[in-house]
């Protein structure tokens, strides 16, 4: 399945049709159910999450969606956060720090923000500590990721929690 769906996510002729956007949530769900049933596969299923949030890079305007291709990396961060918590920590963190570098929607990475510090919950292991310290120099090296921790969407639960999670770090 997982095969299928890599498939799928390169062929050029499936993603520029319009009802690809249609079938985007039933493969997501089909790599978060195959990443539950099969630890062993979840670098797979990150990679495929990968390539599916990073899709707009991939194709011209002409060929795809943009606002299309915002929301599947929308949905895509969302199964990585989701795998985040599965256990699978050191290259979501990474990837995350990767992507709150290059991008420029501050919209994306105060999505992206919200999401890791409400999935989190003590006890922290050092080497989840770590990784996470990775992550959060990545946004404070972020110009965008300092805009979005200082937008009102953000809320006073969520700064606290990051509060708590950067005194666990330092």
């Amino acid at each position: 399945v997982l095969q299928w769906i890599g498939t799928l996510l390169t062929d050029k002729a499936q993603v520029c049709k319009a009802s690809f956007g249609l079938l985007v949530p039933i493969l997501l769900q089909l790599i978060v159910t195959a990443s539950d049933a099969h630890p062993a596969q979840r670098h797979e299923c990150f990679d495929l999450l990968r390539q599916a949030a990073s899709l707009e890079e991939s194709y011209t305007a002409r060929e795809i969606d943009f606002q299309r291709a915002i929301s599947i990396r929308k949905d895509c961060l969302e199964c990585m956060v989701y795998l985040l918590g599965l256990g699978y920590v050191s290259e979501s963190l990474l990837f995350f720090a990767r992507f709150v570098r290059i991008t420029k929607d501050t919209a994306m990475v105060r999505h992206l923000l919200l999401l890791v510090v409400n999935s989190l919950s003590p006890p922290y292991s050092p080497y989840f500590l770590y990784m996470l310290s990775v992550f959060l120099l990545a946004l404070g090296g972020s110009k965008d990721a300092r805009t979005a921790l200082q937008h009102e969407r953000f809320g006073s639960d969520a700064r606290s929690r990051l509060a708590v999670l950067v005194s666990a770090v330092l």
